[in-house]
């Protein structure tokens, strides 16, 4: 991997993060209809961490590639649906 790839790389896993402790955090302190919102951000945040991980995880540049294309919004699509209707199931 080039140092590019690594910075951007690393930049999203950073900025998933802090998304997913944001709204972890704000799922756990809302009410009502903001907990739903709140949750639906979970979600989605989820589902971006666990896509921005694969790249430190599997070392792989295509992965990036896939990504940028069209296969990378179905996948993430795909595994938001996944983490939500956990989500939905376990915690409400």
């Amino acid at each position: 991997m080039t140092a590019p790839f690594i910075l951007c790389a690393l930049v999203t896993a950073i900025s998933a993060i802090i998304s997913l402790g944001f709204s972890i955090a704000a799922a756990l302190g809302a009410t009502d209809t903001a907990r739903t919102m709140a949750l639906y951000a979970c979600a989605r945040s989820m589902a971006l961490m666990i896509v921005s991980a694969v790249p430190f995880l599997s070392g792989s540049i295509e992965w990036i590639a896939i990504e940028a294309g069209c296969a990378g919004p179905a996948l993430h699509a795909k595994l938001l649906g996944g983490v939500d209707d956990l989500i939905v199931r376990f915690w409400v």
